[in-house]
């Protein structure tokens, strides 16, 4: 942060206007009260429209079925065995 006096920003204004473009805030003051803020403004971020992406996303038919060859993977996991194992489990 930069405090200048009011009559040395008059004179030193594009500096100051520099500064504060590379993101340093820069107070100006009189009789060593702050006045002013010279800060840079950030950029509005737009707000995302509901259905912008309408008509450029795809996804398959068959997007949430198994994949083949998962099947015993997932009986492994849940602590059950494969019927292709040969080997039986209770529940």
């Amino acid at each position: 942060m930069q405090q200048v006096d009011i009559t040395d920003a008059q004179t030193q204004i594009t500096q100051l206007l520099q500064s504060a473009l590379q993101g340093e805030e820069v107070i100006i003051a009189r009789n060593n009260q702050p006045i002013l803020k010279l800060v840079q403004i950030s950029p509005v971020t737009k707000r995302r429209q509901r259905g912008s992406a309408k008509g450029q996303i795809w996804m398959a038919p068959d997007f949430d079925e198994p994949l083949k060859g998962q099947g015993d993977l997932l009986s492994a996991r849940n602590g059950r065995a494969s019927a292709s194992s040969g080997s039986t489990s209770t529940l």
